[in-house]
């Protein structure tokens, strides 16, 4: 016997014949039976893996769940039918029914999700577009798939026909893959085309005008995921409170039912005033309605172990005024849904941290492949950290991440801006180290000079020398200067041979007595021995001696 409850003036269906069956990101929920419900998971998971097989990703799975209401008859479904796919509280949910095929929006919808989940990089607006209606007429039967069921001829476009052409047609569907993943890696059309097909954009421009106009569309075989739906999923009952919270979710889902989804929550809290979904659900729509202390209320009150869920923390912590207690929702939204980059975004908005900042938004960006304003803004935060190798990676994925062309060279210039600054800073950088070399060098030359004088003078005064060992102080010719090129330097135990060529052409030996007491400015700190490749332009004081002069300081330039 069935038992109804009013909700919102609708009758809803609420029995104790609601099952659910999961896998991978989808769940089906359905009072329609449980081979009806295998149908359609099975249906979605096969859709999910032709999606991620032409991506090159055959695992791809999405951000947020995908949760499918499945109603025993189109009559039930309509009470609660919204967009195609919409998030709710912490799932995508949607409605359908029971022995009809999924629609075609409802397919569409789920494709893009994936694509927007796992791809590398964004691709042209009319690629991804081209695949969603492709695959929005996706045939299930099994482990048997096939593609390229034509669309309505209104609904048929340019991008569609070029999808199905390289899809199904046998001189193209093997090379679909390298396509998509060449735009994925962030080539040009031109080089992306070429390398797939061997032939430039505008002439398959041309074979895809020709192919829709011909109106001759074949459906082709695709491999399928092996699949066990009686073993692989498993059934498990639902009980009328988590009925009603997903139904009331497909409302929620749907802004112009703000009022039915709120009626429909108040309702399971008069049966049960401390269902967290339900509170969660009252939040959300007070969040809507911009009742602030009402929606911090109740996102409050639907914490708890039972209601996992990430957004509910996400929202509170934008509404939180202690910056400890926030950070802590953060960090519990993120450990809740760990693909979810928004988390880690807002974390670094808000982190005084320069490297701290950087890092959060590394981690965004890492889960938000496809977003060009979230790599930007991690490359900017490198910049004062002189992290400029890491930066120009960063801006060459927001360029991959982008399909206009204005922000793409926009990005591009931002690159090499990049370089110029990293070629900048290291030159400051040999600058600052050369000077505090010569500083160090004008010390150690100041406090041996004021040794040797002050043991003069005592020496002249007629008193005993002070203790420790008296450096005389050399004051023969003065040192020669030799600019060049540094060929060879040939270890000998502590010292060293060096060969140059001077900006004359003429080939100079100096020698270093012992390597531990020539001063090195601009370089490295020790010489590698034999042949210098490439010869090193240098800059040397010697003492000229006989039969071979001696080096005292040695400047790299």
């Amino acid at each position: 016997m069935r038992r109804l409850i009013l909700l919102l003036g609708l009758p809803v269906l609420l029995h104790a014949g609601w099952t659910e069956f999961r896998s991978g990101p989808f769940n089906v929920i359905t009072d329609a039976g449980d081979r009806e419900a295998r149908e359609v998971l099975a249906h979605l998971e096969q859709l999910r893996h032709t999606v991620g097989t032409l991506l090159g990703k055959p695992d791809a799975t999405s951000i947020w769940p995908i949760r499918i209401v499945l109603f025993r008859n189109s009559k039930d479904a309509a009470r609660y039918a919204g967009p195609p796919l919409a998030l709710a509280r912490d799932e995508l949910v949607a409605a359908a029914v029971a022995r009809q095929p999924l629609p075609r929006e409802l397919n569409r919808a789920v494709t893009r999700w994936i694509i927007e989940s796992a791809a590398e990089a964004r691709m042209p607006d009319g690629i991804e577009q081209g695949l969603a209606d492709l695959l929005s007429t996706i045939e299930v039967r099994a482990t048997r798939v096939t593609i390229g069921a034509p669309l309505p001829p209104a609904e048929r476009n340019r991008e569609w026909a070029r999808l199905h052409m390289m899809a199904t047609l046998p001189d193209y569907s093997g090379k679909v893959r390298v396509l998509l993943s060449n735009l994925q890696r962030g080539l040009d059309r031109e080089p992306a085309y070429k390398n797939a097909f061997e032939k430039t954009p505008a002439e398959m421009d041309k074979e895809v005008d020709a192919y829709l106009a011909a109106g001759n569309f074949q459906t082709a075989p695709f491999s399928g995921r092996p699949l066990d739906p009686e073993r692989q999923f498993r059934p498990r009952e639902v009980d009328d409170q988590e009925a009603a919270i997903r139904l009331a979710d497909l409302l929620l889902a749907d802004s112009s039912k703000d009022g039915q989804a709120a009626q429909a929550c108040k309702a399971i809290l008069n049966r049960n005033a401390s269902c967290p979904e339900a509170h969660e659900c009252l939040g959300l729509l007070a969040l809507r309605a911009g009742e602030m202390a009402t929606a911090r209320q109740e996102l409050q009150a639907s914490l708890s172990e039972e209601n996992r869920s990430a957004r509910a923390r996400l929202e509170l912590a934008l509404l939180t005024e202690d910056s400890a207690r926030a950070k802590e929702l953060f960090e519990a939204a993120a450990k809740l849904n760990p693909r979810w980059p928004d988390p880690y975004r807002l974390m670094a908005e808000r982190e005084p941290n320069p490297n701290r900042k950087a890092g959060l938004l590394k981690q965004a960006a890492s889960l938000a492949r496809r977003d060009a304003a979230l790599w930007r803004a991690y490359a900017e935060s490198l910049l004062p950290l002189n992290q400029f190798a890491e930066a120009g990676r960063a801006w060459l994925a927001a360029e991959r991440a982008s399909v206009d062309e204005n922000e793409r060279a926009a990005i591009r210039q931002a690159r090499l801006d990049i370089d110029v600054k990293r070629r900048e800073h290291e030159e400051a950088e040999r600058r600052r180290a050369a000077e505090e070399e010569a500083r160090e060098l004008q010390k150690l030359k100041d406090e041996l000079e004021a040794r040797v004088r002050a043991a003069e003078a005592k020496a002249n005064e007629g008193k005993s020398m002070p203790k420790g060992e008296i450096v005389q102080w050399w004051d023969g010719p003065e040192t020669s200067k030799l600019e060049g090129t540094l060929q060879r330097v040939d270890c000998r135990g502590a010292q060293a041979r060096l060969t140059l060529q001077s900006a004359e052409g003429k080939v100079v030996q100096l020698l270093i007595p012992r390597m531990n007491q020539v001063v090195v400015m601009g370089g490295p700190t020790t010489l590698a021995c034999g042949p210098q490749r490439p010869a090193k332009r240098v800059k040397l004081e010697y003492v000229p001696k006989k039969p071979i002069g001696e080096v005292t300081i040695i400047e790299f330039q």
